[in-house]
């Protein structure tokens, strides 16, 4: 006797996901939208070609699930989410499915992205634009896109960058008032220069070192 699907029943492992249950043995993972898709029902004869539909549909999914767990650790751009996939070994065509899926639904958006990049790297580490223009590059996001959140945050926050890069110097300070002048200068200029800032900038806030 060929084997048959003996239930379709909700996953206990995650919500939203159906266990494909044949001749008593779980065999697949579906979204309901899979089960939809595929047209199955209990009862179904469990053949070659259905077994490799369910598997194909259920791969898709592992991917695509995985891929939510990557962005529920941490936002991620498009590229990145896409090379962290890939890295961890996931087949690429499996894992661009993935990506513009999410792009589709607005789960992943590279220019919601970089506004929170900017905001939390400009206020807490005070990254300078030209950092910051580096640090989103180097996540694949479009340099449009990076000025274009650069600006929006700046002008959100009311941002002036002067007297940020002035209280970014005031804060590091703090932290070197048991070492020589010398020295204040030499790690202030290293500090500065990791954030992005220039020659210009990192000249100025050095003449605020007192010896």
């Amino acid at each position: 006797m060929s084997p048959v699907i003996t239930e379709i029943s909700p996953s206990g492992r995650r919500a939203g996901r159906f266990d494909v249950v044949v001749d008593g043995k779980r065999t697949a993972v579906l979204s309901a939208d899979g089960v939809q898709r595929l047209a199955i029902h209990t009862g179904d004869a469990w053949t070659e070609s259905l077994a490799a539909l369910v598997a194909g549909e259920a791969q898709s999914l592992r991917v695509y699930d995985r891929a939510l767990a990557m962005l529920a650790v941490r936002a991620r751009s498009a590229r990145e989410l896409r090379l962290g996939l890939l890295r961890k070994r996931e087949p690429e065509k499996l894992v661009d499915a993935a990506v513009a899926r999410l792009l589709a639904a607005g789960a992943l958006n590279d220019e919601l992205f970089a506004r929170g990049f900017v905001r939390a790297k400009m206020a807490r580490s005070g990254f300078s634009p030209r950092r910051l223009q580096a640090e989103l590059a180097r996540r694949g996001v479009a340099r449009g896109i990076a000025d274009a959140a650069i600006k929006e945050v700046t002008e959100d926050e009311e941002i002036d960058p002067a007297a940020l890069l002035r209280d970014l110097v005031a804060r590091k300070l703090r932290t070197l008032t048991k070492v020589d002048a010398p020295t204040r200068r030499r790690r202030l200029h290293g500090y500065l220069a990791r954030r992005g800032y220039g020659g210009q900038e990192i000249r100025a806030a050095l003449e605020l070192v007192k010896d």
